[in-house]
Order: structure tokens, then sequence, then C-alpha cells
């Protein structure tokens, strides 16, 4: 299977590590340091900036499934998110085949309520994070948007966040979270099922407190359990029936 990723990150980087060793990858990334360790590695890389328009590529344009991760910063303003996806949407004019856009279900209000894709309408969502769904889909209309939870696995765990058991605040808030390993399966099974295009949550569906994960975490014990407090909590639903993902 021939891949490509534009913007490849943490995210892309994982998921080169756990599909199989013959996929074909097409990468773009704006570092040119990573851009040499990924041709080192024998992946076709482009370096690529859209901040401008990009001239097509027929490589990125032969993939059987192109996977864009490009982030949505909130210190960029919406104006310059905006040039970018724009940029991306015309880059990949001429692409027929499947895209899966990552976003985050940080896109969602964080009020005490179980989130549906449909829950909110576009007004309540986050700008800065729907700016890249809206322009995607509205111009490639094949795309898939999948509402990552927080990332979880190798080097992406609660430590990182914060310093001490004490430190967490809200320590009994549920969590909304997926391991890589997790996204790459559901990614995997994607590229090869007729998926409908739309939103999706890609989320697990349990919800552990903070203090349950940052425990596991750092003792690889479980915590004793405890009533979570109110909080938001994403549901997955309907990934898992797309997919019948176990």
């Amino acid at each position: 299977m021939k891949i490509g990723i534009i913007g490849t990150g943490w995210l892309g980087n994982k998921l080169i590590e756990t599909f199989p060793a013959d996929t074909h990858w097409v990468l773009s990334t704006t570092t040119p340091s990573k851009a040499e360790t990924f041709k080192s590695n024998g992946h076709e890389t482009y370096l690529l900036d859209f901040n401008q328009n990009i001239p097509r590529i027929a490589a990125f344009l032969n993939c059987d499934i192109i996977l864009i991760s490009v982030p949505s910063s909130k210190r960029k303003p919406l104006e310059q998110l905006e040039g970018i996806y724009k940029n991306i949407s015309a880059f990949l004019k001429e692409y027929q085949g499947k895209i899966i856009f990552f976003s985050s279900t940080g896109i969602y209000p964080d009020t005490p309520v179980t989130v549906t894709e449909e829950t909110y309408p576009l007004e309540n969502l986050n700008p800065h994070l729907s700016v890249g769904e809206q322009i995607l889909m509205q111009n490639l209309p094949q795309t898939c948007v999948f509402r990552f939870g927080g990332l979880m696995g190798g080097d992406h765990t609660f430590m990182g966040y914060y310093s001490s058991e004490a430190a967490i605040r809200d320590p009994y808030a549920p969590v909304n979270h997926i391991h890589y390993e997790d996204i790459a399966a559901i990614i995997w099974q994607a590229a090869h099922a007729d998926i409908e295009a739309g939103v999706y949550n890609i989320v697990s569906p349990e919800h552990p407190t903070k203090k349950e994960i940052y425990i596991y975490q750092t003792t690889a014990k479980q915590a004793e359990k405890h009533l979570p407090t109110e909080g938001k909590v994403v549901s997955p639903e309907k990934i898992i029936k797309a997919l019948h993902y176990q």
C-alpha cells in the first residue's frame, strides 16, 4: 500500500513504525533534518511549506490514501490557518483517493456532557480547530476527519504534563484518550474499508480518571477506583460501528 502523509510529526513517525514494513511512504515535512532522516530510511520525502502554494506532485496523487497531519495552532491567526488549508486543498485538488485529516476532540467545549460528532453546531466549536476541517471537507469531499483524544503511548504520558500526583488538576475528571497503536489499527482498517466521508471521534470507549492513568503510568499498578467527577466524555460509537472495531 502507498500512503502519503502531509505533515509528518510524532504520530506520523509512530504510524511508520507500526504499519507493515512493505508500506510505501510518501512524506512531507517542513523540517530539513526530518526530511534527511526520512530519506535515509528509504522513504520518499518532500520538504513542503503550505504557507505558500505548492505545485502538484505526482507521487502524492498516486497514493492509495493520504493522511493530513497539519495541526491547527492557536498561536497562528485564523487567516494564516485558512491559507494553509486552502493551499493543501489546492495541492490535492486532482487526488481521487481516500483522505484522512487529523483533528482533535479539543474542538468541543469543555462541558460535562457525553459528546458525539453531532452534539454541537459549528458555531460552538473551537474555530482554530474547525477551520481546517471545514475547508478540507468543502474542497475535498472524500475527506474523513478523525478527531483524536489525547495521544498515549511511547513518550506521550501524563508524566509529561504533571510533575507529581499532587499536581494533577481535577484528578477524578474523566480522560478522553487514545493509544497510537489503536490509531494505527483504525487507520489501517479505514484504508481497506468502504468508510463514508465525515467526522469521527477517535477515543477509547473507556474513560478512566486522570489519577488512574497517572498512577498506572508511574507504577504499573491499578489505582483504586473512584467515581469520576462530571466532565466531557467523548463517544467513539460512530467509528466503532463504521469499522466494527474492537
